[in-house]
């Protein structure tokens, strides 16, 4: 859900007063607060990690190496918040992994004024919240981002689609699109596992400038880009 800018304001200002009401955090925390978890799912569902649900525990992660074998101790990824977050009943590692960093720099830099601390946070929010899917087709087919690991940002309407090569994910089939040229007009989105393909205009260089286009081709508007 889309949240207006005054909305993510007081998220983000009931969470930095949460992160500075205790003295201490990690291991300090014997008890989950009711307050807490409320405040955390909304800040992560203001986030784009819709479906969140904040629970008491600690979340443990097992490395893995090149193969896929185990390459070590579980390591420990909320080491500042007491809290993990779950999705669809298993264990969301990259909602954990950032709202425990986000904790613990609002926490380490309690000596700064307030609203820089407000305005750090609204920042962080803006960054995690996912691309917008790009409607493919009337049928439903969308375009989604990467899966993006906790150390990299978001796609934005504004970056640059990538040419010949792999743009995103299929929603819901999980097959990855690659854009190709077609014709001397015209690339192709081809979907590497059902073969889906869509035709756009070959001189579209962002991913906005993609969506533009095919909103409008669904909409029966001449194509073109700017």
């Amino acid at each position: 859900m889309k949240r207006t800018k005054g909305e993510v304001e007081a998220i983000a200002s009931r969470f930095v007063d949460v992160a500075l009401s205790r003295e201490m955090w990690g291991d300090a925390i014997e008890q989950a607060s009711p307050n807490e978890m409320e405040v955390f799912a909304t800040l992560l569902s203001a986030a784009g990690f819709e479906g969140a649900t904040v629970v008491y525990g600690k979340l443990m992660d097992e490395p893995w190496d090149a193969d896929g074998h185990p390459s070590g101790e579980p390591i420990l990824i909320n080491r500042t918040c007491p809290y993990k977050v779950i999705c669809k009943r298993k264990n969301h590692l990259q909602a954990t992994i950032w709202l425990d960093g986000l904790l613990f720099s609002v926490f380490q830099a309690k000596e700064k004024d307030r609203e820089a601390l407000v305005l750090m946070v609204i920042g962080e929010i803006e960054e995690s919240i996912p691309l917008e899917p790009i409607k493919l087709t009337r049928e439903g087919n969308f375009l989604r981002e990467f899966s993006v690991p906790p150390a990299r940002r978001h796609t934005r309407d504004e970056h640059d689609l990538p040419a010949a090569d792999r743009v995103g994910g299929h929603e819901y089939c999980g097959g990855w699109m690659e854009r190709h040229r077609s014709t001397k007009d015209e690339d192709v989105l081809v979907c590497c596992k059902c073969y889906l393909r869509v035709y756009f205009p070959a001189e579209t260089k962002t991913f906005g400038e993609l969506r533009w286009n095919l909103d409008r081709r669904l909409s029966d508007i001449p194509l073109r880009c700017e």
